[in-house]
């Protein structure tokens, strides 16, 4: 049978001094600050936003019926046990459990597991046969992995607390579909696992989680780095089924590119260099054609027309571009077209490979030696 009852009321929690009590209880303060957000997604496992008890189980209505293997039973959620449910459950718990609590060193104690199935948070599971009778009850809760040594630490768990079925219908399927059911709301209601403590020596319970999941059931690892979880201290392991990887990092959007701003600030950036470069060139500001022509070239730069990646005709119409984007610029401002030199001037400082170099003239098929020695032997 599944249980975990009190195990950790015989844990090393009891004790201390007064100081170190204080001391843990501002570090669970700081620890809950820390975990708000896993707090809040127990919070509305736990409650409707009216404040009211949730019914997680409502959503899985047709899950909570079993009708296998000569077994006719509907499943009942609770928030909280009436008095004549929290009894029998009771009574099958120690009929089941009380000697192995005994042997294991921590001694049943009636008290504790009334109290335990009372508290605030406990949820159960109880299946009637078509007789009404109970045959069966989970009892779980909504927490952190540290909680099972008194640390609010870890990621967000369902822990089954327990899980017992009359002897007389065990063997029938039905604590397992009970766990599958437990695992549905773990889903539901966003839990990174479903998690319970196995006694050492608890062989029954370790060999009924291992038959579950095809095995996925194992012993928590993460506890050790979590808590400092020891379970040949505790005299227990914690057996979790992972649901969910942490959360990733969100990952940064690329923030939206204004492609024409860009090209008008970097179009603004390039014209202000040439007008120094001018000035420095030619001891004064460029006139008013010049600066125009100025700028036309540069817009044809930036736009890509004379980029270095061109082969050699792209790169000859572009630079054809560019001196007739700046030519019509001279014209538009002053009126006239430029002269070749006033055209070079303003190209050779935006885009000198669109000046137009002239003609090489072609040379003469045989030039006459100049010296003996330049005669091919």
């Amino acid at each position: 049978m599944v249980q975990g009852g009190s195990m950790k009321k015989g844990s090393s929690s009891k004790g201390g001094s007064s100081s170190q009590k204080l001391s843990d209880k501002k570090m669970r303060k700081m620890e809950a600050r820390v975990l708000e957000e896993k707090l809040v997604t127990l919070r509305a496992a736990v409650f409707e936003p009216d404040g009211k008890d949730r019914n997680v189980c409502a959503p899985l209505a047709p899950f909570m019926k079993y009708d296998r293997n000569g077994l006719d039973c509907t499943i009942e959620f609770y928030s909280k046990l009436p008095a004549d449910a929290k009894l029998w459950a009771f009574e099958l718990v120690k009929s089941n459990m009380e000697e192995l609590y005994d042997d294991a060193g921590y001694g049943w104690d009636d008290q504790d597991k009334l109290s335990e199935l009372s508290e605030d948070g406990t949820r159960f599971l109880v299946a009637r046969n078509k007789d009404g009778q109970r045959i069966a009850f989970a009892h779980f809760r909504f927490t952190v992995q540290g909680d099972v040594v008194d640390q609010m630490r870890g990621d967000t768990v369902l822990m089954v607390h327990d899980l017992h079925v009359v002897e007389e219908c065990q063997r029938n399927g039905l604590g397992r579909h009970l766990m599958t059911l437990m695992e549905m709301v773990a889903r539901k209601t966003n839990m990174s696992r479903v998690s319970t403590m196995c006694m050492m020596g608890d062989e029954n319970t370790r060999a009924f989680l291992g038959k579950l999941k095809k095995g996925q059931f194992v012993p928590d690892e993460s506890m050790v780095d979590v808590c400092g979880f020891d379970p040949d201290l505790e005299g227990f392991e914690v057996i979790s089924l992972a649901l969910a990887m942490p959360p990733k990092p969100p990952v940064e959007e690329e923030e939206e590119v204004d492609e024409e701003k860009e090209l008008e600030q970097a179009k603004q950036l390039v014209l202000e260099k040439v007008t120094q470069a001018f000035a420095q060139k030619h001891g004064r500001d460029p006139t008013q054609q010049e600066r125009a022509a100025i700028a036309a070239a540069a817009e044809a730069k930036l736009q890509g027309f004379t980029t270095g990646s061109q082969t050699g005709k792209e790169r000859r119409a572009a630079n054809r571009e560019a001196r007739e984007k700046a030519s019509a610029a001279f014209e538009k401002a002053e009126g006239r077209k430029p002269t070749q030199a006033e055209l070079d001037e303003v190209l050779a400082v935006v885009a000198p490979e669109a000046i137009q170099t002239p003609a090489k003239a072609p040379p003469s098929e045989v030039e006459s030696p100049t010296c003996v020695a330049d005669v091919p032997v």
